[in-house]
């Protein structure tokens, strides 16, 4: 037993989503009790940082993105202000604004004074980091994400005051074909959609001299794409960044500076991660918190399943087929259209069959955009966080090589990508990964796993070959705590 006056070691754990917060409650849990460990975390939103001692009752709310229609009720001061002017007279006044925002020198000034209050933000958080790091005398950082925005100022903080990080992915890191012109393509994709990413393009001057100053003092963050010159965030976050003493060397894949280890659970990873550059000695090839945590609520499937059934509605006797919506639309991938019209192919060909559906949403979406479907298709959707509840499955689904397909693949659950691939990026995945494109085909697979279910919760828990070598060997949690402690 540890005596209460031994130091125990101080670990910041660092998230955006639910999601992430979910693996990181689980992940404290774990390294608690294979090590004398003490939690803080820090929470993050669009322009929010939190710290707290202990582990965060919720995720902070997240905004949802500026290209998704927003079915929030029209603030009251809005309506009465609609009331008052007129529909079409305010109409046309929103439109006059709208259309003059990109006009000299407005356009230039809001961008340069963008860029000089983000650099204020930026620099303010990096300087709160450091403090709560010095005063709660944190010794490592855990973090989810190593290149999004949002992270960076805590883990340059810990980069300053030398603590090692640890990158602990919610999501897998994924290998994208790389060939001239299409290097790690669905990333390029994305950011292609956005004009402000084409660092050869400017809507006013101002943006025209930071993109300047980019290409030519920063040239590390622009690929070349077939879709043209790219930065993986906007040249105005870049600069501010760089003003607040924030720096990388780019933002296109993981392993910054900042970053001791990258966690990693299975061959596919590593392939993805030694395509980067990163070198042997920065992957750390352990397994993951899903896997772990996966695996533990398998052995409790049964009554798991029943009880989830039974708040469902559905008859726990029918095969239980488990849908993770793609969120292509959300993260600017696929236009509206592409990706409903996808899902209702896809929910078309699962109604031949006598099984319950229940879908999953992922954590950008939001569910009453998806509800019509669910109604016309019969769908129910699945409540709580999927790594708590995947185990129920007999089959599990997605769309776009999610993460959470592998999580189902660790514990033998029959798994599918029924791939949507509309622009038809070239992606690399290992022979080992169960992916269909023809509905011929799909059809067919289902209804030969449809024949085999439902599954017997023995006959997985049996199983122990994986696909891609994935390591689930139920210690994770301790070959973690080794990489933390001294």
């Amino acid at each position: 037993m540890v005596s209460p006056d031994q130091i125990k070691h101080r670990v910041l754990l660092i998230f955006m989503s639910s999601t992430d917060l979910a693996q990181m409650r689980h992940l404290a849990s774990g390294l608690s009790e294979v090590g004398d460990f003490e939690f803080f975390t820090c929470a993050l939103a669009q322009g929010r940082q939190v710290f707290s001692p202990g582990i965060s009752g919720n995720a902070l709310p997240q905004e949802r993105p500026p290209h998704l229609p927003d079915h929030s009720e029209r603030k009251p001061e809005e309506s009465a202000l609609k009331g008052w002017l007129g529909k079409r007279l305010y109409g046309s006044i929103k439109t006059v604004f709208r259309s003059h925002a990109h006009y000299e020198p407005l356009a230039s000034f809001r961008l340069l004074r963008r860029v000089f209050l983000d650099f204020l933000y930026w620099r303010q958080y990096r300087l709160e980091a450091e403090r709560f790091l010095a005063e709660h005398q944190i010794d490592s950082v855990i973090t989810c994400n190593d290149t999004t925005l949002q992270y960076l100022p805590t883990l340059k903080a810990a980069e300053l005051r030398n603590l090692p990080v640890i990158l602990a992915r919610s999501a897998n890191i994924y290998f994208h074909e790389r060939s001239d012109g299409y290097r790690n393509s669905v990333k390029h994709g994305m950011r292609a959609r956005m004009p402000e990413m084409h660092v050869d393009q400017a809507d006013c001057f101002a943006r025209g001299v930071v993109n300047w100053i980019i290409r030519r003092f920063a040239p590390t963050h622009i690929d070349s794409t077939i879709w043209g010159r790219l930065v993986a965030y906007d040249t105005a976050s870049i600069l501010s960044l760089a003003m607040a003493g924030i720096r990388a060397p780019h933002f296109w894949h993981l392993g910054m500076p900042w970053t001791k280890y990258i966690v990693v659970s299975g061959d596919d990873e590593i392939k993805a991660l030694k395509s980067y550059g990163i070198p042997d000695n920065k992957i750390l090839p352990i397994g993951c918190v899903p896997f772990e945590t996966v695996n533990a609520a398998l052995k409790n499937r049964d009554s798991l399943r029943a009880g989830i059934c039974g708040n469902l509605g559905l008859d726990q006797n029918k095969p239980l087929i488990l849908f993770t919506i793609p969120a292509g639309w959300e993260h600017r991938m696929w236009t509206h259209e592409q990706q409903f019209s996808y899902l209702c192919t896809t929910f078309t060909l699962l109604a031949q069959f006598d099984a319950n559906v229940v879908i999953a949403l992922h954590p950008l979406s939001v569910r009453q955009d998806y509800q019509e479907l669910a109604t016309q298709f019969s769908l129910a959707f699945l409540d709580g966080q999927l790594i708590d509840s995947i185990a129920i499955a007999d089959i599990f689904l997605g769309a776009d090589n999610s993460s959470v397909l592998r999580w189902a693949m660790a514990i033998g659950i029959p798994t599918m990508n029924f791939q949507h691939n509309p622009h038809s990026v070239r992606i690399d995945l290992p022979e080992d990964y169960p992916n269909i494109v023809d509905p011929i085909e799909f059809t067919k697979w289902l209804a030969y796993q449809i024949a085999r279910s439902p599954i017997k919760t023995d006959e997985l828990l049996a199983q122990r070959q994986r696909p891609m070598n994935l390591i689930s060997t139920g210690k994770f949690y301790k070959n973690l705590a080794d990489a933390l402690l001294p």
